[in-house]
């Protein structure tokens, strides 16, 4: 049987079970990337256009902590949905999961497996798929078409996420689910491409541009109300007062990075450089390391050829929900193009591989990785102990 027919078969048999749930509330936890802010503007769509009452909250990660108080505070009528998000941390999910609420994962990274009946995944990686060939938010297309097959129009939503993540072959084109729902949906006028990708969204704009506008309300407006902006916009088109929004976020931005730039300092010991932000983007979510590491490697100003790891301290506040106790540093992994090319030839060993076993021997945890980037979160007292593993891992394969 081919992946592709896997994958339907498991789209078929999730939707079943959700249908068949039945629950009181969907609660929706979704990243703020571009992927997850998009997928999160689908599922919302498709519930209210159901009537299906739901929650949803955007978070950085999956943090057990807060994965905790949800699980305890809302009961088993509940019904849990990740979304680009999650796969990676299904047994502690397990665990947490005191009510047995169901809870389904639409995903697309590395999957930590668990036989918990309680957690459906919906990732095409179980299928046979690459996760660089059909994003979280076009899975979570193909799971609302199943669950109503009039919600065509979301999939420029689903597009935009797949291109947020940047799900390009060689030809800077998207290829395999990605494209064929390009293929199939871009006679709706909504998604096109000449020489490049474009949206009708506010009249038409390149696309790459909405996603930048998308990842900065998500990350540097974290806690300043940009996601819930980011899903209107996506849902209603960029009109000039998202855009407005959006560029504030990324002036203000751009201006905090070039100090910072100007004197970043990286300790390098082995396979590895690292740097830490400190308390230069407080206020800022902290997918912005993330950024900070790409945009040091693609400037040239981070030592090449090494796994650069970003630290940046975790906000207590999480939107929706208020202060929850972390003590904790997020932590961003980035390889550049010369590395990457060792990876996709065996040489050294992948993010992937790496930075999970890392982060949970360090008492940490990891979720969402690829073979060129990831990120976890550990115990500020741990970032040495991390250190040294990653730096132990990246010299040998796993």
């Amino acid at each position: 049987m081919s992946a592709i027919r896997r994958f339907e078969e498991q789209v078929a048999r999730v939707t079943r079970t959700f249908l068949d749930a039945r629950q009181s509330r969907v609660v929706v936890l979704h990243h703020n990337d571009c992927d997850g802010l998009s997928s999160a503007a689908i599922l919302f769509k498709t519930f209210e256009r159901a009537q299906v009452p739901y929650s949803g909250y955007a978070l950085e990660k999956p943090y057990p902590a807060v994965l905790d108080r949800l699980f305890k505070e809302l009961d088993a009528t509940s019904l849990f949905l990740f979304a680009d998000f999650a796969s990676g941390m299904l047994p502690e999910i397990s665990r947490l999961n005191v009510n047995g609420s169901p809870v389904f994962v639409l995903d697309h990274h590395s999957i930590t497996p668990s036989n918990d009946t309680n957690i459906h995944l919906l990732n095409c990686t179980s299928s046979g798929l690459e996760g660089g060939e059909c994003s979280s938010s076009v899975i979570c297309f193909i799971f609302s078409m199943a669950l109503h097959d009039y919600n065509t129009d979301l999939s420029s939503a689903a597009l935009l996420g797949a291109l947020g993540d940047k799900m390009f072959d060689r030809r800077g084109l998207l290829y395999g689910v990605n494209g064929a729902v390009f293929e199939k949906y871009k006679g709706l006028g909504a998604f096109g491409y000449d020489s490049n990708y474009w949206i009708e969204t506010g009249g038409r704009k390149e696309a790459q541009l909405v996603t930048r506008f998308v990842d900065a309300l998500g990350s540097f407006g974290y806690l300043k109300g940009g996601p819930d902006i980011a899903i209107k916009g996506i849902q209603q088109g960029f009109s000039e007062p998202f855009v407005f929004a959006a560029r504030q976020y990324l002036d203000q931005f751009e201006k905090d990075y070039q100090a910072f730039s100007k004197d970043v300092t990286f300790t390098e010991s082995g396979n590895i450089a690292a740097f830490e932000t400190e308390d230069r983007f407080i206020g800022y979510g902290v997918k912005t390391v993330g950024l900070i590491c790409e945009r040091l490697i693609s400037e040239g100003l981070a030592p090449g050829g090494k796994y650069l790891v970003g630290f940046q301290p975790i906000s207590p506040m999480i939107p929706g929900l208020g202060p929850i106790k972390l003590d904790d540093l997020k932590v961003s992994v980035r390889v550049d193009a010369k590395l990457l090319s060792s990876i996709k030839r065996g040489e050294r060993p992948s993010v992937a591989e790496i930075l999970p076993k890392a982060a949970a021997q360090a008492g940490g945890f990891s979720d969402a990785c690829h073979p060129h980037a990831g990120a976890c979160t550990v115990s500020v007292s741990k970032k040495d102990e991390l250190l040294d593993n990653i730096r132990r891992y990246s010299i040998i394969a796993l």
